[in-house]
């Protein structure tokens, strides 16, 4: 297990800067609070996309903005951060660096046209080749499933409705009335498109004591990926690699009883309809509303590629402001939607 001893984040609804430049600045301010200089980095991993910023083509910006420039160890992995984290843990845990550096950047270059460039990103990444239907994205999927729901009576539009303006704190009919995206999804109900960079300094238990630093443990990680289109668990059981990927977690973190056990909790809801079915997968169903989302979910702040880390942030800020214990993260690669996602499930204890 290894240990957070420092964060950056620059969240925001768009940047000037170029994606490189704004990773550079968040890992120097996490390195500064770490009390840490590039040279006592052994490992960086850096998430992000050159489909989505258009100029870190071959790595030869976004490693050395990271800290990875003459690093002995560095990687970028397109994909949610939580892999990276896990990936981070996993070499620091093996005894094979000390100080481990885990940044993602996710600023569009063409963010003026979001939610469209978006669709295009998701369509282009859907089944290449084989099975990518026209129109096919993550928006057409998440949509596909909560109609399911609907129409066989498992729920409703105004219920969906409910739980996003729960999560935003605003009227149902202010989401009801937003603009219609796919039935019965509106703008609303899906995640809240945010750009920016984080940067997280994890250092094994050992050195984290001697820097006299650390805010949270990591625990441990189950991770589990979905399926293609043809099998259809897309569809009807969008939830079961969270189930597969929090039975692992629990399971390495002796947690026999989680509702009970933990204490807050983030998800990665990419819609209101996926809420509930979340929540059974990851066997929180009794735990409290109030204990579960606390930094406002994806329907408030949703950083692309960096979104495991803000979850991961959201879960330990609530821990500290409330004085829990332990906490579970989820979070998944939402670039396709339910479809070929990979799910992260992570187990933190407060120091």
């Amino acid at each position: 297990m290894s240990v957070l001893v420092a964060a950056s984040v620059q969240i925001g609804s768009a940047f000037s800067q170029r994606p490189d430049e704004a990773l550079y600045h968040c890992v120097s301010a996490a390195l500064r609070d770490a009390g840490l200089r590039k040279p006592d980095v052994d490992l960086s991993v850096v998430a992000s996309r050159d489909l989505y910023d258009a100029c870190s083509m071959s790595n030869g910006q976004t490693l050395p903005a990271a800290a990875g420039w003459l690093t002995g160890s560095v990687t970028r992995l397109e994909t949610d951060i939580s892999a990276a984290i896990v990936l981070a843990d996993a070499v620091l845990s093996a005894g094979d660096a000390e100080i481990a550096v885990v940044s993602g950047v996710h600023l569009p270059q063409a963010y003026s046209a979001a939610r469209s460039f978006d669709e295009q990103v998701s369509n282009l990444a859907a089944e290449p080749i084989y099975e990518r239907a026209v129109g096919l994205s993550a928006t057409s999927l998440l949509a596909m499933h909560a109609a399911r729901l609907v129409t066989n009576g498992t729920t409703t539009q105004h219920e969906l409705a409910a739980i996003a303006a729960r999560e935003l704190g605003i009227d149902i009919e202010a989401v009801l009335s937003s603009a219609p995206v796919a039935w019965p999804l509106t703008d609303l109900m899906l995640p809240a498109e945010t750009t920016g960079a984080v940067a997280l300094v994890l250092a094994t238990p050992e050195r984290a004591q001697a820097m006299g630093m650390g805010r949270a443990r990591i625990v441990a990680h189950g991770m589990a990926a979905s399926g293609a289109l043809a099998d259809g668990e897309w569809l009807e059981v969008p939830h079961a690699a969270t189930e597969r990927a929090a039975r692992d977690a629990y399971r390495r973190a002796g947690i026999i009883e989680p509702a009970s056990e933990i204490d807050v909790a983030e998800l990665t809801a990419a819609s209101p309809a996926m809420h509930e079915p979340l929540r059974r997968a990851l066997q929180l169903t009794d735990l409290a509303d109030d204990r579960i989302g606390g930094s406002g979910g994806v329907r408030r702040s949703f950083g692309g590629v960096v979104n495991g880390a803000l979850r991961l942030l959201g879960a330990i800020e609530s821990l500290e402001r409330d004085g829990g214990r332990r906490a579970v993260v989820h979070s998944t690669d939402t670039l396709t939607g339910p479809l070929g996602a990979t799910t992260t499930v992570t187990v933190l204890e407060r120091i």
